[in-house]
């Protein structure tokens, strides 16, 4: 019989030092993702969890990465825009 796949229940919540390198290149160099949300056969985490998590963590980050002065524009801000911000 074939093996039937099954959910991770044991899933963790997630932080935003979990999504900091996704936000900062556009992808997870560090495998933190693993088990928080389904990658793809590259490694990828769907757009839409990246977007969600964003919204969540957003704001905290961008203030982490002002105090940080980094000399580059974050991949999250260019894709989602400045969560400090209100959609207009």
């Amino acid at each position: 019989m074939p093996v039937r796949k099954r959910n991770n229940k044991r899933r963790r919540a997630d932080t935003l030092d979990d999504w900091e390198w996704t936000f900062d290149m556009g992808w997870p160099c560090t495998g933190e993702l693993w088990g928080i949300v389904e990658l793809d056969e590259s490694g990828q985490p769907p757009r839409d969890a990246v977007e969600g998590a964003w919204r969540r963590f957003g704001k905290q980050f961008m203030e982490e990465f002002e105090a940080r002065n980094e000399p580059f524009t974050p991949w999250a801000l260019e894709q989602f825009g400045d969560p400090r911000c209100p959609p207009a």
